[in-house]
């Protein structure tokens, strides 16, 4: 069975912090594409009134993201390391090109490659992971019909990391229209470039806060073992960094805490969780069948890199 997603890097073993060097600046940033940018508007304001004739307490914000321009392995052995090149972009970004893909590439000129595809794209990064509980279950959700991509598929708990953690400067400088958010971009981005080091750690912290908020459970139960692999959807081209996680807590633990203290991103989430065996998992992966257990559930692309590359 075809992978649904590319894989930009996968690592033999989890890298920590340490090991994750990022180099930032303007020059990473999204290449403006003026036969198309103005989906990026069209799409955020046909979201937005959406939400508003849905007469739901619903709500969409504009937040700057990092942006993936490029990533690779470097070094060898015990040396080796994973290098990040950083932008800055922003959600509103995202929707309105990696969602609106279809119509971005009609509007470059033909042929072109997936890099003059990717320059033009948001690439904001994302973060995912395979979390599995200390009696060897993966962790799942059904994702609410409310997100922008996917909605009702099952997925592994993640989000992204959050420069306003990092710069000085951030959402309040999005001002509305595309145009002026890529000039907010450029100012962030030089910000970014002297705080390289800071994003790495958010990074790193941001999914440990991610599985706390979708899950249930504290941070004290939950450990990062470390960035796995970087991957992109072959739907839209979105990356994301996929983590492996250990969370110190049973299934049945984990089940508990999510429906007693309702993790707080119900906005995400559709029902309860959803655990998986990993023996079964790993036999769905070596033996796809239509009666495995990944066979019954729409997984996204991410979150098959999460249980393909870490188990």
């Amino acid at each position: 069975m075809a992978r649904p997603y590319s894989i930009v890097v996968h690592l033999d073993a989890p890298l920590q912090e340490g090991s994750v060097d990022v180099s930032a600046g303007v020059q990473f940033n999204r290449v403006a594409l003026p036969a198309a940018d103005h989906l990026i508007d069209e799409e955020w304001n046909a979201r937005l009134r959406k939400i508003e004739e849905s007469m739901k307490k619903l709500a969409l914000f504009n937040k700057t993201k990092f942006r993936l321009h490029a990533a690779e392995v470097v070094g060898e052995g015990a040396a080796k390391r994973c290098a990040m090149k950083l932008g800055i972009t922003d959600y509103q970004s995202c929707i309105g090109t990696n969602n609106r893909i279809g119509d971005v590439k009609a509007a470059l000129p033909q042929p072109h490659s997936d890099g003059a595809l990717d320059a033009v794209l948001s690439q904001a990064l994302g973060v995912e992971a395979l979390v599995m509980t200390n009696d060897d279950h993966v962790v799942l959700f059904k994702r609410s019909v409310h997100v922008a991509e996917l909605p009702g598929w099952y997925c592994c708990p993640g989000g992204h990391a959050e420069p306003s953690a990092v710069l000085t400067k951030h959402e309040h400088m999005l001002h509305g229209s595309a145009q002026e958010n890529a000039a907010v971009h450029d100012v962030l981005a030089g910000e970014l470039s002297q705080l390289a080091g800071d994003a790495a750690k958010e990074l790193f912290a941001s999914i440990t806060e991610e599985v706390v908020a979708e899950v249930g459970v504290q941070a004290g139960d939950v450990r990062n073992l470390g960035l796995k692999a970087i991957i992109k959807s072959d739907l839209t081209r979105k990356p994301d960094a996929i983590f492996m996680v250990l969370v110190d807590k049973s299934a049945e633990e984990v089940d508990t805490l999510f429906r007693t203290q309702k993790a707080a991103e119900e906005y995400e989430v559709d029902g309860p969780l959803l655990f998986l065996p990993v023996r079964d998992v790993k036999a769905s992966l070596a033996n796809p069948t239509p009666t495995g257990v990944l066979a019954k559930y729409n997984i996204t692309p991410p979150s098959m890199a999460c249980l393909e590359l870490c188990l």
